[in-house]
């Protein structure tokens, strides 16, 4: 067990508030509004968020989410999206050249 303390932004607080130790990729995508199927495909990419899988079942530590969130945060638009060319030119490297074109 890590004794990693995880420190969340005020933006995020009221996120971290509705969701539980460990949620499912439902509860997740409610309290997101991400579509589950975006995360069944983010994590059949080894995308954006970790999981844990215990059996057959899938759920996201709010650790995780919360590290992602705070991933996502950026100053500028420009910022952003160099951002995202950094992670597709990465999973191009990877051998992954199915990546969102944005």
């Amino acid at each position: 067990m890590s004794d990693d303390v995880v420190t969340i932004a005020p933006a995020f607080a009221e996120i971290a508030g509705q969701l539980p130790p460990l949620s499912t990729p439902e509860d997740l995508g409610r309290v997101l509004h991400i579509p589950v199927n975006t995360l069944n495909d983010w994590r059949s990419r080894g995308r954006n968020l970790r999981f844990v899988k215990i059996g057959r079942m899938v759920y996201y530590r709010r650790e995780d989410v919360l590290a992602y969130l705070q991933s996502q945060v950026f100053s500028s638009t420009a910022e952003a999206r160099t951002a995202a060319r950094t992670r597709r030119t990465a999973d191009a490297l990877a051998g992954d050249t199915t990546g969102p074109e944005s």
